[in-house]
């Protein structure tokens, strides 16, 4: 077993990704190791050194999740559920990562519901496998659903409050019942 100070001494293997408008990223292996979709088709498609393509996601969109990721990359990107100090005994082991960060709550203020930014990086994040990403932009959502109803359903473009509401509403489609049968 490498010692922790072995791992870090290893240079990281750099790897190409290349966005949908035909842009190159390179990346470390840390990154791509958090990225499982990206993962999966390194191990899976033989590129070699070839860039690895993306073609559901935007260059814009690729370097907010490299930079998302080379923020992190100390951190344990372990999901939030289990062991309350995100270790497994070992005092070695890397920090928590914690989605309520201050960096990560300034990183998602530049994604909005009304540009269409925050609902794509959610995407980007769901299709690259970005699990801490999506957990931070679906928090995000969450926040500012739980801020105001108002702004909330204005937003989205919903007219119902609550499902108390949502079950009075008249319904858009007719019942079976309701029509008289066709000759």
């Amino acid at each position: 077993m490498a010692t922790a100070d072995e791992t870090q001494s290893t240079p990281l293997r750099i790897y190409k990704l290349k966005a949908s408008d035909d842009q190159i990223f390179q990346v470390d292996e840390n990154v791509i190791e958090q990225l499982s979709t990206v993962k999966e088709l390194r191990q899976t498609s033989n590129t070699g050194d070839a860039p690895i393509p993306l073609i559901a996601v935007s260059a814009t969109m690729l370097e907010q999740v490299i930079e998302f990721y080379n923020h992190h990359k100390n951190e344990s990107q372990a999901p939030a559920i289990g062991n309350d100090n995100g270790t497994n005994g070992n005092a070695n082991e890397q920090k928590k990562f914690d989605s309520t960060s201050e960096w990560n709550l300034n990183f998602m203020k530049q994604f909005t519901v009304a540009d269409g930014t925050l609902f794509e990086i959610i995407t980007v994040a769901n299709y690259l496998g970005a699990k801490s990403l999506l957990e931070v932009a679906l928090k995000t959502i969450v926040g500012l659903a739980s801020k105001d109803q108002q702004k909330t359903h204005a937003l989205f473009d919903t007219s119902c409050g609550s499902p108390a509401q949502a079950s009075s509403a008249p319904s858009s489609k007719k019942n079976s019942s309701d029509t008289a049968p066709s000759n």
